[in-house]
């Protein structure tokens, strides 16, 4: 007995080739686009938290009559731009620097207010808003989160 195969199988050799070809540029490099955009973003943004952390940790320490006299917050600022050298050109970071006074003596309620009351501060808070845009993939979508950072003032 003899067996025919069909001419089939002969002509679907490439049809694996063009296939994986298929997956490759619809599903496989946009998923890796995609998680290079987080990864530039969740890196840029774990950047931007430790340089505002650095900073609010220095007013936190810094003598009384510097933070009354905008001095603090000026090495404050210095020290956010330095350490922000790293960002890449599409992040940008605006940082506002603000202390929390107590409202009376035995409140727990804290006004945030610019750092040039009269009063001790009990809270040191430097927030800013990191703005990324990728100039690669999607440079036309800007993205914006916010990065509040809050210390306890040492000498409250």
């Amino acid at each position: 007995m003899k067996l025919h195969f069909s001419n089939s199988a002969t002509r679907q050799h490439g049809s694996v080739a063009v296939e994986l070809t298929v997956i490759v540029a619809f599903i496989i490099v946009p998923l890796i686009a995609v998680a290079y955009y987080l990864t530039n973003f969740f890196w840029q943004y774990t950047v931007a938290q430790k340089v505002l952390h650095d900073a609010t940790l220095y007013m936190s320490v810094a003598p009384l009559s510097e933070i009354k006299s905008q001095g603090a917050a000026q090495v404050a600022r210095y020290i956010i731009s330095k350490e922000t050298a790293e960002l890449t050109s599409g992040a940008t970071l605006d940082p506002e620097i603000y202390c929390g006074y107590k409202v009376s003596a035995n409140s727990t309620v804290i006004a945030i207010r610019t750092c040039n009351d009269s009063s001790t501060p009990a809270v040191v808070y430097i927030s800013a808003i990191l703005t990324i845009t990728d100039p690669v993939l999607f440079h036309s979508i800007p993205f914006s989160i916010i990065i509040p950072v809050s210390i306890r003032y040492v000498g409250a």
